[in-house]
């Protein structure tokens, strides 16, 4: 489909609470934007679990 997602943090709570319409118990942690890129470059390189782990 040629689609892109982007993975977003780091919002003023009260205002993304406004806008997606949650109540005031709820904490918006991340988004996931879709839509399609102006680029697409490429993937970088998977990392061995033995190197992410200390």
């Amino acid at each position: 489909m040629g689609l892109s997602t982007c993975w977003t943090g780091w919002y003023e709570q009260e205002e993304m609470k406004k806008v997606l319409q949650l109540p005031g118990n709820f904490y918006v942690n991340g988004i996931i934007t879709v839509g399609y890129g102006e680029e697409s470059p490429e993937p970088r390189p998977r990392k061995n679990m033995k190197e992410i782990i200390i």
